[in-house]
């Protein structure tokens, strides 16, 4: 939740986060060279936006379909 309200979004779990900056994050604090652009796209669409259901399920996607805290906390 901290990291959503970090991006923009609303403790409330409502808003959205910025695909380019979540991105930017990713490229330049974490170094990673993974595909970002192709991956936020398959979890939001074609919208520049992300809601918090996604951005769970973006945090989600690499514990190998092992079910974590987010997962448990969503449902």
């Amino acid at each position: 939740m901290d990291a959503f309200v970090a991006l923009g979004g609303q403790s409330n779990k409502e808003g959205t986060i910025s695909k380019g900056t979540l991105m930017e994050i990713i490229k330049t604090e974490f170094e990673l060279t993974i595909d970002m652009e192709e991956y936020l796209k398959k979890i939001g669409g074609e919208t520049d936006k992300i809601n918090y259901y996604q951005f769970c399920v973006m945090l989600d996607a690499g514990t190998s379909g092992n079910p974590s805290r987010v997962s448990s906390y969503l449902s």
